[in-house]
């Protein structure tokens, strides 16, 4: 009876655990501000560090903000699901995909969607082993398998709409941090791992999340960027 209702459960998609007690294990912010830093190691061992500040009005709208110096005046909008980059000495902006690299093997994908419940929804369930996939092809990945540890985020694979896996991410917290703010990318290239070094929840005005606007968005990003 007992492996009857397990059967009669997974196949009208009822889940020991849901991706929204997954989501609560992380640092989240639906509206504000969230600094994040990458370190990317390559192989060799050549270490290459950026920062990134996101303003985040929901799960469709996000501004990215380039902080390194390298890279000051370049940012990325995302509008209704719809990624565009803008360089510093580029005067219109271009369309690009979430997998798209930042550093290393981090892609825009991975500091956007920090949350599986907007993106993807869980289609099968093996012991400590859930199986994802995304809810549309604007998500980063097209299928993850993630692993748990007594109902704890351990790690994911993460796959490409092609299905070649692509990389592993380890999910970590820093010192005396409550939730997961660490994440650890593996790939063949390297290692990258991103943290959360701020985040401020705050209401924020659609003007920032509009193409539109891109020429002006540096400027006017950063009285909400603390």
């Amino acid at each position: 009876m007992k492996n009857l209702l397990l059967v009669i459960a997974f196949s009208i998609g009822i889940f020991a655990i849901t991706l929204e007690d997954l989501d609560r294990q992380r640092v989240q912010i639906e509206e504000g501000f969230v600094q994040t830093r990458i370190v990317f190691t390559n192989k060799r061992g050549k270490v290459v560090k950026k920062i990134y500040n996101v303003l985040r009005k929901n799960s469709k709208n996000s501004l990215v903000v380039f902080a390194h110096k390298s890279e000051r005046g370049s940012l990325l909008v995302k509008e209704q699901n719809n990624l565009y980059i803008k360089t510093g000495r580029s005067k219109r902006a271009v369309r690009v995909s979430p997998i798209q690299r930042l550093v290393g093997d981090s892609s825009i994908g991975d500091i956007l969607e920090l949350r599986f419940g907007h993106y993807y929804e869980i289609s099968k369930q093996d012991g400590d082993i859930l199986f994802l996939k995304a809810l549309d092809d604007k998500s980063t990945y097209a299928t993850i398998k993630v692993y748990l540890k007594k109902d704890k985020l351990f790690k994911a694979d993460l796959f490409s709409f092609s299905g070649k896996m692509l990389k592993t991410i380890f999910y970590e917290k820093q010192v005396n941090s409550k939730y997961i703010d660490k994440y650890r990318f593996v790939s063949r290239k390297g290692e990258s791992i991103i943290t959360i070094n701020n985040y401020n929840p705050k209401e924020l005005p659609s003007k920032l999340f509009k193409k539109r606007n891109i020429k002006n968005l540096y400027q006017l990003s950063k009285k909400y960027v603390k």
